[in-house]
C-alpha cells in the first residue's frame, strides 16, 4: 500500500510540476519555509532542543493553531517533563503562532516551531529521526499517509485531537477507504468533536475501540478569549472608529464575499450613516484586489496597517491586513458575518463571536463547522442566508432592532459556554497514549514520569 501511494505521489509531483514551479515564481508565500518542509530543519531549533522527551503537536493553519492554545498551555502544565514541538503548514499559521502562542505561553522560550514536513518518505523519516517524539499529537484532520506510517514504524505514537470529517472530506475518503483504513490503524487513538465525525472516521477505516467523541476544542478557547483584556474603546480608538458608531464586521472573508458586503454595505449606508465595515479577508494577500474594488467602487476605506502607522482621517470602511487581530473585531460588533459560507468554501468559525455574544449571520456553507453553526441556530444564536438579498435583509433586520440583536447575541452566547470541556478529555487521551506505549524503538528509555501535577 505504501509503495503504491508513493509512486501515485511522485508521478503527481512530476506531472503537475509546472504548476508547482510557476506558484514558487509567482508567489513569496510558498517558498516561506520550504526548505523546512523538505526536511531542512534550522540549526537554531535543534539547537533548543532541551533534551526533555518531545511532545509534537500539529496544526495546519492559523484556525488550528488558534484553537489548540488552550490545550497547548495545558500540556505544559500536564507534562512538565516534556518539550513541546508545534508545527504549522501555512505561513499565516506559522506567524501567528510564533506571535500569539508562543509568546503569550511560553516565557521560557522552551518551545520549538517548525514547519511540518511534506509527506515524502525520505523528508518524514528524516525529520521524526530528528526530534524522536514521544507522542505525537495531530490537530483536527491531519491524514498524512507517509508520516503517520512511519511514525507507527518508528515506534511513536500519533494520537487525532479535536479530529472532524465534514461531509464533503468524507465523500472523498470513502472513495480510497482501502487506503485510509492503513493509515487510521496506525493511531493510538483519535478524539472526534461529534457523534458524526466519529461514525464517518469509523466508517472509513479507523478500529472503533479506538475512536472517542470529544468534543471541540474551540469551545474550550471561548474562555480564553473571554480572559483576554479588550477594551472596546481603544479597539475603536485604534480603527479610529466614533464611539456611537454601528460596526458590521465581516470575519474571514473569501473571494466575491468582500464584493458582496461592499455593495450591501453602500446600500445599508444611504439609511444608516453611522454604520462601520470592517473587512477582515481571510488571506492577507487578496488586499490588493479588495482595495481595487473599493476604489473602483468610489468607497473610503482605511487598511487597518496604516491606521496603526500613522494619522489617518477617518473612513467608514476598515480593510484588516494584520494578522491574529480579528477576534478583538467582532468584540466592537454590531452584526458579525462569518465568511467562507456563501461560496463552497466550508465556512469559518462562528465560535468567536458567539463569545462576545454579538449576533451572527453566515451563508449556507458552513460544513466545516457544521457542529456550531447547528448549535447556533437552533439556539436562536445565529441565522443561516442564502443568497445577498437575504444577507442584506438580515443585517437591516437587526440594526433595525437592537433589542432582537443583543438577545440573539445572549443565546449564541449562552450555546458556546455550555459545550467546554474538550481541552481536559483531550488530556486523557494524551494520557492514554503515554501509559499504554512502550515508548519509541531507537529511543532512550522514556522517563518514570512524563506526566506531572498541574502547576
Amino acid at each position: 500500500m505504501a509503495f503504491l501511494y508513493n509512486v501515485a505521489i511522485i508521478i503527481l509531483t512530476f506531472v503537475l510540476s509546472g504548476f508547482l514551479a510557476y506558484r514558487l515564481l509567482t508567489a513569496q508565500k510558498y517558498w516561506f519555509g520550504l526548505r523546512q518542509k523538505l526536511g531542512s530543519i534550522p540549526g537554531d531549533v535543534l539547537a533548543k532542543r532541551s533534551g526533555k522527551p518531545i511532545i509534537w503537536l500539529q496544526a495546519v493553519s492559523v484556525g488550528e493553531v488558534l484553537a489548540a492554545r488552550p490545550l497547548i498551555d495545558r500540556i505544559r502544565q500536564d507534562f512538565p517533563g516534556c518539550q513541546l514541538l508545534i508545527s504549522t503548514t501555512t505561513k499565516t499559521g506559522y506567524e501567528v503562532c510564533r506571535s500569539k502562542v508562543l509568546a503569550d505561553g511560553a516565557p521560557s522560550g522552551d518551545d520549538l516551531l517548525i514547519f511540518f514536513p511534506l509527506d515524502y518518505p525520505w523528508i518524514v523519516r528524516r525529520v521524526l529521526r530528528l526530534f524522536r517524539p514521544v507522542l505525537i499529537c495531530l490537530i483536527e484532520t491531519e491524514l498524512w499517509p507517509n508520516f503517520i506510517w512511519n511514525a507507527e514504524r518508528m515506534g511513536f505514537p500519533v494520537t487525532l485531537i479535536n479530529g472532524r470529517i465534514s461531509r464533503h472530506s468524507y465523500r472523498g475518503y470513502r472513495r480510497f477507504r482501502f487506503l485510509m483504513r492503513r493509515v487510521l490503524r496506525c493511531f493510538a487513538s483519535m478524539g472526534m468533536q461529534t457523534d458524526d465525525d466519529a461514525r464517518r472516521i469509523i466508517e472509513i477505516g479507523a478500529p472503533p475501540e479506538r475512536v472517542q467523541v470529544t468534543h471541540s476544542l474551540k469551545y474550550d478557547g471561548a474562555t480564553m478569549i473571554e480572559a483576554d483584556s479588550l477594551d472596546e474603546s481603544a479597539i475603536r480608538a485604534e480603527i479610529k472608529v466614533p464611539a456611537h458608531a454601528r460596526i458590521l464586521t465581516a470575519g474571514s472573508t473569501h473571494y466575491y464575499e468582500e464584493e458582496v458586503l461592499a455593495d450591501i454595505y453602500a446600500r445599508l449606508r444611504q439609511d444608516h450613516d453611522d454604520l462601520v465595515l470592517i473587512l477582515a479577508p481571510r488571506h492577507p494577500d487578496r488586499v490588493p484586489r479588495i482595495q481595487a474594488y473599493l476604489e473602483r467602487r468610489g468607497l473610503p476605506y482605511n487598511l487597518k496597517s496604516a491606521l496603526s502607522n500613522g494619522d489617518r482621517p477617518f473612513a467608514p470602511i476598515v480593510v484588516i491586513d494584520t494578522l491574529g487581530e480579528l477576534v478583538k473585531f467582532y468584540k466592537v460588533a454590531s452584526v458579525v458575518f462569518v465568511g467562507k459560507s456563501l461560496t463552497q468554501k466550508g465556512g469559518h468559525n462562528p465560535i468567536e463571536p458567539a463569545v462576545f455574544a454579538r449576533p451572527i449571520v453566515f451563508g449556507p456553507h458552513m460544513d466545516n463547522f457544521e457542529e456550531a453553526a447547528t448549535l447556533l441556530i437552533r439556539a436562536g444564536g445565529a441565522r443561516v442566508v442564502h443568497n445577498t438579498d437575504e444577507l442584506r435583509a438580515a443585517i437591516l433586520e437587526l440594526l433595525a432592532d437592537p433589542e432582537r440583536a443583543a438577545a440573539m447575541g445572549r443565546r449564541a452566547r449562552e450555546a458556546v459556554m455550555a459545550c467546554t470541556g474538550a481541552v481536559d478529555r483531550s488530556i486523557e487521551q494524551m494520557k492514554q497514549a503515554l501509559d499504554t506505549t512502550e515508548g519509541p524503538r531507537h529511543h532512550s528509555p522514556r522517563p518514570e514520569s512524563l506526566i506531572g501535577q498541574r502547576a
